[in-house]
């Protein structure tokens, strides 16, 4: 830490959030200590880093965004103005840190693997026009499909629907948990997804619901409507 850092709190995922104290700098601001990584010092009142041309990966932005509850936000919001002239306001929401610098761009998630062969990488894509929750299934060979998350079945256009071994390998991937707490890799990448595009299709904004991953065995063309998760 920073020798005027003070400790304000440690994730439930290991990393840690200080805030200066007196600090002379006039933006309010903490700093995110990652487990991995150098620290980023990010603003209070919206969602820039202190430091122009730094950055943070999507993993941290993504545990960040999380742990920042009502609760949370306001908690540190008040640690700021207990310890610092400037003071912000306690009706401030909390900014879109997710959205840190890249507000739309391609997410690369997981790998989707076969006997310890890769087939395929699993992205989320913040560019698509496409509204309807899903996410890319880009072979090693460049071809991709996109896939609903909302059930078995394949957005247009279809390059080459999934073989039998693709569908499995792709299963166990989203079934094997994510690197968050008690958490898959699809359940995760709905998160995600809501995160990203600023959506409550999932319910996530309202304390994360569960929801069921469709049966991917049975993928198949057609059903391009908006329906919700099944």
């Amino acid at each position: 830490m920073e020798h005027n850092d003070i400790l304000f709190d440690y994730t439930g995922t290991g990393e840690m959030i200080c805030i200066c104290d007196h600090c002379g700098c006039e933006t309010p601001h903490f700093t995110w200590y990652p487990r991995f990584g150098d620290p980023v010092r990010l603003m209070l009142e919206k969602a820039m880093t202190l430091e122009p041309c730094t950055n943070m990966e999507l993993r941290d932005r993504f545990r960040l965004q999380r742990y920042l509850s009502f609760y949370n936000w306001h908690k540190l919001i008040n640690a700021w103005n207990d310890h610092n002239r400037i003071q912000v306001s306690p009706k401030l929401h909390v900014p879109r840190y997710i959205d840190l610098m890249t507000p739309k761009h391609n997410f690369c998630r997981y790998k989707v693997l076969h006997q310890g062969t890769i087939l395929a990488e699993i992205w989320l894509d913040g560019d698509d026009e496409d509204e309807r929750p899903h996410f890319h299934y880009r072979r090693e060979n460049g071809t991709e499909e996109m896939i609903a998350l909302t059930g078995a079945h394949y957005l247009e256009p279809v390059t080459a629907e999934l073989s039998r071994t693709e569908r499995a390998a792709l299963i166990s991937t989203l079934r094997s948990l994510s690197g968050e707490p008690d958490e898959t890799v699809y359940e995760s990448m709905c998160i995600l997804w809501d995160m990203l595009n600023n959506s409550g299709f999932f319910g996530t904004s309202d304390g994360g619901d569960l929801f069921p991953m469709p049966d991917y065995m049975k993928l198949k063309k057609g059903r391009n409507t908006h329906e919700q998760p099944e």
